[in-house]
């Protein structure tokens, strides 16, 4: 059973990236939600014991999870549970972030054919999820740290589409400076 549901605006298929993508079938306008995501929420000091228990379940939480708050994670847990929006990769030049918690939204008019992408940056916040990136954008980063969030540039870029988590953390920041 497919756990999220994704506008019939959106399809995934291969892409250059990595391997599968999610791809606009029809034109979508800024802020117009294209998926809502579905999962389970698993607390970051149960991996180690997910993976005791069920390693892929624990691949699939670290590929496809993303965080809601420090210490959780939501998502699926079985490949059979994938819709097209789990396919969705990163970009260091997005056009989705976050509208809540669950809802994936364009940030930028997205045109049918292109491919969606989202920063990693809108929602973690842990080094567990650091990664190398080739995204092919001119502003690729070349690495995604868990830090990234923190970044000025990156908070002035994203602001009202990370998760809501992040935009709390970078509201106490401002009022701390």
């Amino acid at each position: 059973m497919k756990i999220s549901w994704t506008s019939k605006k959106i399809c995934s298929k291969d892409s250059k990236v990595s391997g599968s993508g999610v791809f606009a079938s029809s034109d979508i306008k800024k802020n117009e939600r294209v998926a809502v995501f579905g999962g389970f929420v698993v607390a970051i000091e149960d991996l180690e014991k997910i993976k005791e228990n069920d390693k892929k379940a624990h691949e699939v939480i670290l590929d496809i999870g993303y965080q809601i708050e420090d210490d959780l994670i939501f998502s699926p847990i079985r490949e059979e549970q994938y819709s097209a929006i789990e396919y969705l990769n990163h970009s260091c030049q997005p056009n989705c972030g976050f509208s809540g918690a669950l809802n994936l939204v364009a940030i930028t008019d997205i045109r049918a054919g292109e491919e969606l992408f989202m920063d990693y940056a809108m929602s973690i916040t842990l080094d567990i999820f650091n990664m190398e990136c080739d995204c092919g954008s001119s502003n690729c980063r070349k690495f995604i740290f868990g830090n990234d969030w923190a970044k000025p540039e990156l908070q002035q870029k994203y602001r009202g589409y990370f998760q809501p988590y992040i935009e709390k953390k970078i509201k106490l920041m401002i009022q701390v400076t």
